[in-house]
């Protein structure tokens, strides 16, 4: 069994968003193939198909397989993109990644991916970040404030609880918050 979490981070304008959950169902995802690959859509816009999941500003994330000996191109109307390798083994220019790599592409780059073993991957990005972003825990903030004042209102318990998970409070951990650059 494997899991990814994932996380995305708004941009600056967006940042103090309402919060909110809505469970999508496998089904309601696209899947579509051709004969080098086969590809479930989590968000975004990926050869000519849709996820029906709204983001409020340009996103991709997808599940590829690609297929043993064949290649794959990455769209490069995605100004951020990324793939990380769950399986397999690919072939970029002169390059050679395997599972659980994370690998960054230059915006507008021609990326040709070359896979030499069935390979699983997942596509993300989208629009560059607007501003600096810090990272601590399980937040992510514009600003080293912003992430203090979420530490402290979880050590209140003014977060809402996540459904069908308030049996057990998980407390702030010991380590320091991120340095401002």
């Amino acid at each position: 069994l494997h899991g990814i979490q994932s996380w995305m981070a708004q941009p600056e304008s967006l940042e103090d968003g309402t919060p909110q959950f809505r469970h999508y169902p496998a089904a309601e995802l696209p899947d579509f193939s051709d004969h080098t690959f086969s590809t479930r859509l989590i968000l975004g816009e990926l050869e000519g198909v849709r996820s029906p999941i709204d983001t409020e500003w340009d996103t991709i994330y997808a599940f590829i397989h690609v297929h043993k000996n064949c290649f794959y191109q990455l769209p490069d109307n995605i100004e951020e993109r990324g793939i990380y390798l769950l399986a397999g083994t690919i072939e970029v220019g002169t390059a050679v990644y395997s599972g659980h790599q994370l690998v960054l592409f230059k915006p507008g780059s021609k990326v040709d991916i070359r896979v030499n073993a069935d390979t699983r991957m997942i596509l993300l990005g989208g629009a560059a970040m607007d501003s600096t972003r810090y990272i601590w825990w399980n937040f992510v903030a514009s600003s080293v404030e912003r992430i203090a004042e979420a530490a402290a209102q979880w050590q209140a318990g003014e977060f809402p609880a996540v459904p069908g998970d308030d049996q057990e409070f998980i407390p702030l951990p010991d380590s320091p918050l991120p340095k401002k650059e």
